[in-house]
């Protein structure tokens, strides 16, 4: 049980206690590499009870979000977004809920409850009870998003090098590339467990790139795979093994829009609309995604996590 004390709260200048969701760049030390805790599509819900107070107050729950001025995919500012407040009164239960926010895919910062109430009032509430559930609809439309000095908020990125669009493309779009061996770019946590991850993809001059699905670390997860001649469906678990595979072949540079669905045990790829692989496998039921590239670069855009029912 949490406790909050409140005493005159001036207007518009109420009383905030939260918690972060994911940590502030830029800070001095070590950089932070990590996903937030709560994403959109999912909803948070807090339960509580009012003490003794005087006079009136409403509490509300608040989420505070990276955010960034028109189109830009760099935070320049936060922003607060609010639930719909709740009158506190002496020994009255009440229900706070907030959807999570996640505007062009900026990420969550903190999220706590607000009080706020006239001159003069003052009073206690208790939260006694904190639960999130729902499932993940994440949507990114073209450049991953970054903090105001460059850092790619809220994904873990082992790739030499993270950016928007060549110079000589119109559309904006990510590019991730790793010099030798594998890279990749991913999202999420193992909450996420049953759902579908689709975008825009395009191969320059890599040996391979595709989606990651039930991501758990670089060694653990599942991968639509796009090869010189092939597009494969996946497992890799301390070894890769190929589920399905079929010939598949496409010019350098061109897009095309991938998607890969798991649910349960099973495991289904579509390309550009039309369903290619499919196999069933339960070695990996849970997990974030993302993609994959190997021994060069790949570029996506319009990435979607949508969360699908068994």
């Amino acid at each position: 049980m949490l406790q909050i004390a409140y005493r005159e709260v001036a207007p518009n200048h109420p009383v905030r206690v939260s918690t972060p969701v994911f940590a502030e760049p830029g800070q001095p030390g070590y950089a932070i590499v990590g996903t937030p805790k709560l994403y959109p599509g999912q909803t948070v819900t807090v339960e509580g009870v009012g003490g003794k107070c005087e006079g009136a107050g409403e509490i509300r729950l608040f989420a505070r979000c990276f955010a960034a001025e028109g189109e830009s995919s760099r935070a320049t500012t936060t922003k607060l977004i609010h639930g719909e407040p709740v009158r506190v009164e002496p020994n009255v239960p009440f229900t706070l809920t907030l959807p999570v926010p996640g505007e062009r895919g900026f990420p969550v910062k903190d999220i706590g409850v607000e009080i706020g109430a006239g001159p003069g009032a003052s009073g206690h509430v208790f939260l006694n009870r904190v639960t999130y559930g729902g499932s993940p609809e994440l949507r990114v439309p073209d450049e991953l998003p970054r903090s105001a000095d460059g850092a790619v908020l809220g994904w873990v990125v082992d790739a030499d090098r993270v950016g928007g669009k060549f110079s000589q493309k119109p559309q904006p779009m990510t590019h991730f590339g790793k010099d030798e061996g594998r890279g990749v770019v991913v999202t999420g946590t193992d909450d996420w467990r049953d759902y579908t991850i689709s975008s825009r993809f395009t191969i320059v001059l890599a040996e391979a790139g595709g989606l990651i699905a039930r991501y758990q670390g670089l060694q653990r997860f599942i991968a639509l795979v796009k090869t010189r001649d092939a597009l494969k469906l996946v497992r890799n678990f301390y070894g890769e093994t190929v589920l399905a595979e079929t010939p598949c072949t496409w010019q350098m540079g061109e897009l095309h829009h991938l998607a890969l669905t798991v649910r349960g045990a099973e495991i289904v790829a579509h390309l550009d609309g039309e369903e290619v692989l499919r196999a069933t496998d339960d070695t990996l039921d849970r997990g974030g995604a993302g993609y994959l590239v190997e021994s060069g670069r790949a570029g996506f855009r319009e990435f979607a996590i949508v969360g699908v029912a068994r």
